[in-house]
């Protein structure tokens, strides 16, 4: 007994090589310019904190210095070295303000101590900023700039307009003060040049407001307008009370220095209105010491009196001891006009005597001045003369430090032109990486194109290759029509169901017409399919095994066994794999065969195939190679290499798993 089995087993796969090179391809991958070991702090929640305490600070000193060192308790620099900073900076300010100059001067020497190396470049900038604010209190102007330049140059570096802006208006201001007028000059050129790229209105109305100040320090009245009208137009939508406070106060300070005072009051009386809806104390008690410079222009000594005791009242709410030295000394100063002697040299007392506790010298001059004009007036010259040495030795040891400060702001410059040399060559050198990249960019992406292509291609060729190998299948499945329309069987079939109807078996002959029909039509039918199912495959079998019976009588026995664990409709082969052998069976062995024999047929499956198998029982098929079927001119056809050519074909097309074996 010889068998003859085909097992089947499919498997296909995914394409998804493509689609990676392609994701690959277009996928970009950006990083900050900025990284470093600290992660940035959230910019919400700073401003909410940083906001609350100036908010309270505008009102009360003591009550936001208590709030510092409550908050100073909850944080440690190096988990928040910015908001640290910036608080601590905050409570250096209130205890400076309330007189508290140990607790002071400690905060400043533990500010300017902090160390702003090996941070976010943004976190850097704001402690030095904080250095700077510390200093300027202090009067260490020199101190403050060079602050104030290192953190220009973080936010030029970082493109950042808006803290550029901010930093290169105070570093204007400082230079205004220290009569630096050209250095002023070219920042408020470099102002205007980047003015335009600011996003927050708030900043740019105060810029516009700074340089118009700036202006009208040196007389330019004309530009200061125009920088004035540009702040009014940007503030008139806003709903900052304060801010639009700035404005008014600064056109009324643009009046007063042109002598129209009674509009210069106007504006600063608006100004003050804008200042108590925003509760601000400090900048009020500021713009009401301008009113009283105003009277005081117009020779209403009595009411500049007025005005100065209410800023008084005012700074004393406020809890600012510096503040309120400054307004003793604006009393004594008005009161002397009314030659109210007395209370002058008691207000200059009280002022005096405050400010000799502060580190600035320059507001000891102040009070001594008032002295030395009380005494001339009262004809005190002995003592007028000894206020008079004291103001000088003050003025000397000012002016060895200004000598001290220049020389320092000179080497500060100096130091700051090699820091702009570095920079640029590091910005020359980053460029330079940047072009770098983008060319080894460009490349990369060539280099990726090229291998989309040479897949693209690869996959192309894939396409090809494979149409010929359908286009070859076709042609073998065209060959397999020819094979099985066999004429000599079709004759046979019909001559059979023909000797039924002359027998007048009727309803027998009909029987094997719809099923030789059926058979004819399968042939034409499920050949163009490239997989049929076991059922459609069963039915062809058992109507031609039926139509050979009909030809053959009891000669022709089949058997056909199919498991039942099969799902005939899900279970999927190529169409008529073993017809060759059925016909071969039919034809010629069992016309030749003397034996009992019979053709069994059994499907079932075995591990991860389908077995499909032919068994011959006594017909003798011959050995191997000489299985065969004849057609017209006497063609033999070998069954085994016909159907190991389309397997072949099957398994390099559709990646099935296809054995035949004898």
């Amino acid at each position: 007994m010889k068998r003859f089995i085909l097992s089947i087993y499919n498997r296909f796969f995914g394409k998804s090589t493509l689609w990676f090179l392609l994701c690959v391809f277009v996928s970009n991958s950006s990083f900050s310019q900025f990284s470093d070991i600290h992660s940035f702090e959230l910019e919400k929640d700073k401003k909410q904190l940083l906001n609350s305490l100036d908010s309270i600070s505008d009102l009360n000193f003591d009550g936001t210095l208590d709030l510092c060192l409550t908050e100073l308790k909850k944080l440690d620099f190096y988990e928040k070295p910015g908001i640290y900073s910036s608080i601590l900076a905050r409570a250096g300010r209130s205890a400076f303000h309330l007189g508290n100059l140990r607790l002071s001067d400690s905060i400043y020497i533990a500010l300017i101590g902090l160390s702003e190396k090996n941070l976010h470049p943004f976190i850097e900038a704001d402690i030095l900023q904080n250095k700077y604010k510390i200093s300027i209190l202090y009067g260490r102007r020199i101190q403050a700039l060079e602050y104030l330049k290192k953190a220009y140059f973080i936010y030029q570096q970082s493109d950042y307009i808006d803290g550029q802006l901010i930093l290169l208006n105070r570093i204007l201001a400082i230079n205004s003060i220290l009569g630096n007028y050209n250095m002023a000059a070219r920042y408020e050129r470099d102002i205007y040049a980047l003015i335009e790229g600011c996003g927050d209105k708030k900043t740019q109305v105060n810029l516009w407001i700074s340089l118009a100040r700036f202006n009208m320090k040196y007389n330019d009245f004309d530009k200061a307008l125009i920088q004035l009208s540009k702040g009014k137009e940007l503030s008139a939508s806003s709903d900052y009370f304060d801010l639009n406070a700035r404005v008014l106060n600064a056109h009324g300070l643009f009046y007063y220095n042109q002598k129209n005072y009674n509009k210069a009051k106007e504006l600063f009386y608006e100004s003050i209105k804008k200042l108590q809806l925003a509760n601000n104390y400090i900048y009020e008690s500021h713009v009401i010491t301008y009113l009283a410079a105003v009277s005081m222009k117009q020779e209403r000594f009595n009411e500049a009196i007025e005005f100065n005791r209410k800023a008084l009242d005012l700074r004393k709410k406020l809890g600012s001891e510096y503040l309120v030295a400054s307004s003793y000394i604006n009393m004594a100063n008005s009161f002397i006009q009314i030659q109210s002697y007395d209370s002058a040299l008691y207000y200059n007392d009280l002022g005096a005597e405050i400010y000799r506790k502060y580190p600035l010298q320059e507001n000891v001059i102040r009070g001594l001045e008032v002295k030395q004009k009380i005494y001339v007036t009262n004809k005190e010259f002995q003592k007028a003369y000894s206020a008079l040495e004291e103001i000088i030795l003050i003025e000397d040891s000012i002016y060895l430090l200004k000598n001290k400060q220049k020389i320092e702001q000179l080497e500060t410059n100096i130091e700051l032109e090699k820091f702009v040399h570095q920079k640029k060559e590091i910005r020359v050198e980053t460029q330079l990486q940047k072009s770098l990249k983008e060319r080894n960019m460009i490349i990369i992406k060539i280099i990726l194109i090229l291998l989309v292509l040479v897949v693209i291609s690869s996959y192309l060729l894939f396409l090809y290759s494979k149409g010929k190998s359908r286009r070859k299948l076709l042609r073998i499945s065209q060959k397999m029509i020819f094979i099985q329309m066999n004429s000599h069987f079709v004759f046979n079939a019909l001559t059979a169901i023909q000797s039924l109807i002359y027998k007048n078996q009727i309803e027998t002959a009909i029987h094997y017409l719809t099923v030789f029909s059926s058979l004819i039509n399968k042939i034409v039918t499920i050949t163009h399919e490239k997989y049929t199912n076991l059922q459609i495959e069963v039915g062809f079998v058992m109507e031609f095994m039926q139509i050979q019976q009909l030809r053959f009588g009891d000669d022709m026995k089949y058997i056909i066994n199919i498991s039942p664990e099969l799902d005939l409709k899900k279970e999927k082969l190529p169409p008529m794999l073993i017809y060759p052998f059925l016909e071969y069976a039919a034809e010629e062995c069992v016309q030749k065969s003397e034996e009992n024999h019979r053709i069994e047929i059994n499907i079932y499956n075995e591990d991860a195939y389908l077995v499909y198998e032919v068994i011959d029982i006594g017909l003798g098929f011959t050995e191997e190679g000489k299985c065969y079927i004849k057609r017209y001119g006497g063609q033999e056809i070998i069954c085994e290499q016909l159907t190991q050519e389309r397997i072949s074909l099957y398994n390099n097309i559709f990646r099935t798993k296809l054995i035949f074996a004898r």
